[in-house]
């Protein structure tokens, strides 16, 4: 495995057609990075990062808003200047490790703009079964159950049943128990975390949600933390 440390790499495309693998970063610098350009709407052609690890590194103006695959990739105690968000791409066995910042993970293209091409109705509807028939084949997508966030959003697109998680901080909330549950007529779930837990949870109509535990943000955690305790406790 080659190794890359104390490196900066700026302004970097890395095309559908690239794999990277193989490599270690440690205390590197991306700055304005992107996977998958020029775009194109075929989708097997996205960026491939495979057996990597980016341990320590800063994330400045980067994105992995693209196509993408990342297989195999370990990222551990990673720092960033605003919210870090993985959107757009395919998640094979990639590991959480340590102290994180405030992520959304997705696989999900709608929304996505890559360069000056937003992405369409169409095309991202390929994607996405792309993206979804991908995780039909994939023994475990996500391992957070050693990540500790600052604050995290776990997106649908992700099944939920391929995240390896921490059960104490990270919990998985189903549709089905929770509108079954009457919640709304718990008293012990009146003005508090487990309330806002279940009304989110019947909203977006997902089989299956997982509420991450804002574990480094003192103030949020003990509500989170006191919140899945009274689910628990109720049997939701």
């Amino acid at each position: 495995m080659k190794e890359h440390k104390n490196q900066t790499f700026k302004d970097r495309r890395l095309s559908p057609a690239t794999d990277v693998r193989d490599r270690r970063f440690v205390k590197c610098d991306f700055q304005a990075c992107r996977l998958s350009v020029p775009y194109t709407a075929v989708p097997e052609e996205r960026t491939r990062i495979i057996n990597c690890s980016f341990e320590s590194c800063t994330f400045s103006g980067s994105t992995f808003q693209s196509k993408g695959l990342l297989q195999q990739v370990l990222l551990h105690n990673i720092a960033h200047t605003d919210y870090m968000a993985i959107g757009g791409v395919i998640f094979d066995r990639v590991t959480f490790k340590g102290r994180f910042d405030r992520w959304i993970l997705d696989s999900d293209h709608r929304g996505m703009v890559v360069g000056f091409h937003s992405v369409t109705d169409e095309e991202c509807a390929a994607l996405d079964g792309h993206a979804q028939a991908a995780y039909r084949t994939i023994e475990w997508a996500l391992d957070i159950s050693d990540a500790e966030f600052k604050e995290c959003e776990l997106r649908p697109s992700v099944p939920a049943h391929l995240v390896r998680r921490n059960p104490e901080t990270q919990m998985l909330m189903r549709h089905e128990k929770v509108v079954n549950s009457r919640w709304q007529e718990n008293p012990a779930l009146k003005g508090n975390r487990a309330e806002a837990f279940c009304r989110w949870v019947a909203r977006t109509y997902q089989r299956e949600t997982i509420i991450v535990a804002p574990v480094r943000n003192k103030k949020l955690r003990a509500e989170y933390l006191e919140g899945m305790k009274i689910l628990r406790a109720e049997g939701i």
